[in-house]
């Protein structure tokens, strides 16, 4: 996670969450809801250095560098 965060401790924490999107609700919906978490966890619950969250998105493709679980693909 150090490349994705500049200066992250080695012995810090990370939480990946899934989340699958109802019909209603677009992306950046849920990335306005996670700003507001993040917001709010910064400002009133973390005592212990909170960073931040993002939202990424997983297309189910299969990576051409060394995946072990599915066929890699061409693009």
């Amino acid at each position: 996670m150090s490349g994705l965060i500049a200066n992250f401790p080695h012995d810090g924490v990370v939480t990946v969450n899934r989340v699958i999107l109802k019909p209603d609700y677009t992306v950046d919906d849920l990335q306005e809801r996670v700003a507001i978490l993040c917001e709010n966890v910064k400002t009133y619950h973390s005592e212990t250095g909170f960073v931040g969250g993002f939202v990424c998105l997983n297309k189910g493709n299969v990576s051409n560098e060394g995946s072990s679980i599915g066929q890699a693909v061409e693009e």
